[in-house]
């Protein structure tokens, strides 16, 4: 997934596993426990990587569970094993800042990748949810400011930059760090 400057999002499959027919949804979540989503259904296009303040709603998360558990069921769960799979991720995807693309996985890129062999004959049904987190056009800001502060050893208050960037806050800010340390070099190099 890449995100141009505009905030729009190109989701490539880089996999010999076809992702037609894959549902998947692109959502975000705030720290108000309000949320917005949207159902992907064409990846062969740029699609829009960001929400509008209206967008988001208190029942988006309500929403979003529900519209995961009817392709859960669809793929082969029974509805008690969609709830409870839904169930567990409850705290770390659905109450957690953050913006997430979430889909599900391939029967083949299951099958693939970690293989299955029972000895008797048995109906089996595998279903995987994907996801991956994404970085907002917001945390992008925050970043810049909160490596700001750190260049001008200037003593300011970050909580809400640091509240932005989510769970991820401080991988995110590791990985930006080295994005800049990157292009100085590249940069003294010339």
């Amino acid at each position: 997934v890449t995100r141009d400057s505009s905030g729009a999002i190109t989701i490539a499959n880089r996999s010999d596993i076809a992702m037609t027919d894959v549902p998947m949804w692109l959502a975000e979540f705030r720290a108000d426990g309000s949320a917005a989503f949207r159902r992907i259904d064409d990846i062969s296009k740029p699609q829009a990587g960001t929400f509008n303040d209206d967008e988001f709603q208190a029942d988006g998360v309500a929403k979003l569970r529900a519209n995961m558990h009817e392709a859960l069921v669809s793929a082969g769960l029974f509805p008690d094993e969609a709830d409870a799979m839904l169930e567990t991720w409850k705290l770390s995807y659905f109450k957690s800042g953050g913006q997430r693309l979430f889909f599900l996985v391939p029967r083949a890129w299951t099958d693939k990748v970690l293989p299955l062999s029972i000895d008797k004959p048995t109906q089996l049904t595998r279903v995987m949810m994907g996801r991956i987190e994404l970085i907002t056009p917001a945390q992008r800001r925050a970043i810049t400011d909160i490596l700001a502060s750190y260049r001008s050893r200037v003593a300011v208050n970050l909580t809400k930059q640091y509240a932005a960037l989510g769970r991820f806050s401080q991988a995110i800010i590791q990985d930006a760090q080295t994005q800049e340390a990157k292009v100085a070099k590249l940069a003294a190099d010339k």
